[in-house]
């Protein structure tokens, strides 16, 4: 009776499995893929100022960034975002597409696609900022649209959150924000205040990632990514300072000079800006010069990098609207250290020099007057009458950086590599708003 029954009941199953291919829900998956897309649709063009995305793409390497996205339903999106000085608003095509998912594909090029771009920013040797421009779709919380990205090292939740007018009249700040900091590491400092104890901390961002240093203890060094909004900076991870959890800090405007603050219990941080930094603002990175044997100024990488000034660079690089100066190098050896700038004469290299003393002492680099006049391995090719403008240019180069010296440059190492392989560091005047910065090679 049993064997009866049990096959009466596997005759009953297999025949419900023939049934047209519906699922339990009675619909079949390209029913249920119209539904869901159909859904996606009425979110994405139901906010009347489109959706902010906050994006930290990696927390544990970068720092976030802000995108603002109005969709049609047909298929356009206009959109801008604080990843650039580029933050105009560009439209482009999106699809919804059926994958493991719901997924929203960006699928021409728009602001999000720097973030996912291998070559963008150069720096970064083909690894790019590590961004996504297709999301799987997990439907609503709350009044914010929920999506997966798709890179397993990366993977995450991220949130479409309606946008404000506000917002996309005022992109340009957040960038402005960042780049304040980014360009001017060493005139800010973190200080932090617990107890009525004050210490300070040296500040180095790179791709938005902060980097603080105790100016008083080299191995107490905190770091997490930072978001700029229209309130301050947002941390993830938050810091820790103190044994208080940091989320964010606000913006002072009523403070002078301006600042960023915040107090949780007993603990207060500030990121601050100061023209004339003390000593102990100042970070010991100037003593990492003692083991270093170059420094590398090449052209692109100064011209491209956010910390150059423009005077520096069309001084000391641009001979006219057509040439420049490839590298010029500054090498230290038993306490001399010599300057040299390259150029290229139709196919022969040659570099013009000076070679000085130099000293590191009050958190600088001090290179003296040169021992000697200027020299060259071949000095005919550069006092040839037809190279008279280039000449007189690398003197000038090289000169500009003997005055940038003469009262010290404070030293920045901006944590980060050039090649994955060198530490870059920057360098800024003691007296002038000048500054640069240069690879180093380490000693061997």
């Amino acid at each position: 009776m049993k064997k009866i029954l049990f096959v009466f009941f596997l005759a009953t199953f297999v025949s419900c499995q023939k049934n047209e291919p519906e699922d339990l829900f009675g619909k079949t998956p390209a029913e249920r893929f119209e539904q869901n897309k159909s859904e996606l649709l009425t979110a994405l063009t139901s906010s009347e100022q489109g959706w902010k995305l906050s994006y930290f793409t990696n927390s544990e390497t970068f720092g976030g960034y802000t995108l603002l996205m109005k969709f049609d339903r047909n298929g356009r999106v206009e959109m801008t975002s604080d990843i650039s000085e580029e933050f105009g608003s560009t439209q482009s095509q999106y699809t919804i597409q059926e994958a493991q998912g719901t997924l929203l594909v960006f699928s021409t090029y728009n602001h999000i696609h720097k973030l996912g771009d291998p070559q963008n920013p150069s720096d970064l040797n083909g690894k790019g900022l590590e961004g996504e421009f297709q999301f799987i779709y997990y439907g609503k919380e709350g009044n914010k649209l929920k999506f997966r990205t798709q890179r397993k090292d990366t993977e995450q939740f991220v949130y479409f959150e309606p946008a404000t007018a506000q917002e996309w009249s005022t992109m340009q700040n957040l960038w402005g924000s960042i780049e304040a900091l980014e360009s001017e590491p060493i005139r800010h400092y973190f200080k932090v205040t617990a107890n009525g104890n004050v210490e300070n901390y040296s500040l180095s961002l790179s791709h938005r990632y902060l980097t603080l240093t105790s100016t008083s203890n080299s191995g107490k060094v905190l770091k997490t990514g930072v978001l700029p909004t229209t309130e301050g900076l947002t941390f993830n991870p938050p810091l820790v300072i103190e044994g208080k959890t940091f989320t964010e800090l606000p913006w002072d405007n009523n403070a002078s000079p301006a600042r960023y603050i915040a107090t949780v219990e007993s603990v207060t941080a500030e990121i601050r800006f100061t023209r004339n930094p003390t000593p102990d603002q100042l970070s010991n990175d100037y003593a990492e010069l003692n083991n270093i044997s170059q420094l590398v100024l090449l052209n692109s990488y100064v011209k491209e990098a956010p910390q150059t000034s423009d005077l520096f660079y069309n001084t000391v690089f641009k001979i006219d609207d057509t040439k420049s100066f490839s590298r010029i190098d500054i090498i230290f050896q038993r306490g001399i250290c010599g300057i040299f700038v390259e150029y290229n004469f139709n196919g022969t290299a040659a570099s013009l020099y000076s070679v000085s003393t130099f000293s590191l002492r009050d958190k600088r680099l001090f290179i003296d007057t040169p021992l000697r006049d200027l020299s060259s391995s071949n000095m005919a090719i550069w006092q040839a009458a037809e190279n008279s403008a280039i000449y007189a240019k690398a003197q000038q180069a090289i000169y500009a950086i003997l005055a940038l010296s003469r009262n010290g440059l404070y030293v920045k190492n901006l944590q980060t590599k050039y090649g994955n392989r060198f530490d870059t560091y920057l360098f800024q005047s003691y007296s002038l708003p000048i500054k640069f910065p240069a690879i180093a090679v380490p000693n061997r």
